[in-house]
């Protein structure tokens, strides 16, 4: 069997950890402290997280979530609780606004109008994330005292 290979991106200095979340390729960009995700349909690579400590050893777990090794701060960490609450929060945003002009559109007769406070969506946006991240420190606390080999010998 012979093999040919194509170059999809880079040089790279220093890669790992390549896990498939079902549309993409993502993988560690160490050196950079970055991971990127391969898009096949596009062709496309793009920084999906920064900031991953010299994230490596990627995989997603059975509901999808996805599990990385940061080696310069030596632990295994979850990285979507911040994008589900960041998900969220938009979604709730959109549903928001959606009712909003629904009821103005109803209301027009009336003189309503819909006033969108910029200010108040960027607040909502942040409280989302910072419940996202206080959401996710009591796992984290529970699985950093847990003995390694136990854990896994519970799977």
């Amino acid at each position: 069997m012979s093999w040919s290979f194509e170059r999809l991106a880079g040089p790279y200095t220093l890669t790992e950890g390549p896990a498939w979340d079902g549309s993409g390729l993502l993988f560690s960009d160490i050196m950079n402290d970055r991971i990127m995700r391969y898009d096949p349909g596009t062709k496309r690579v793009d920084v999906f997280r920064t900031g991953t400590e010299g994230g490596n050893g990627l995989m997603f777990d059975q509901e999808g979530r996805l599990y990385g090794c940061q080696q310069w701060a030596r632990r295994i960490v979850r990285y979507e609780s911040l994008i589900t609450a960041l998900i969220g929060g938009v979604l709730g945003l959109l549903i928001g606004l959606l009712l909003g002009a629904m009821t103005t559109v109803a209301l027009a007769d009336q003189c309503f109008t819909l006033q969108i406070p910029v200010l108040y969506l960027i607040a909502f946006l942040v409280l989302a994330a910072i419940a996202g991240v206080l959401a996710a420190i009591p796992p984290a606390r529970r699985a950093s005292r847990l003995d390694v080999l136990e854990a896994l010998a519970y799977e």
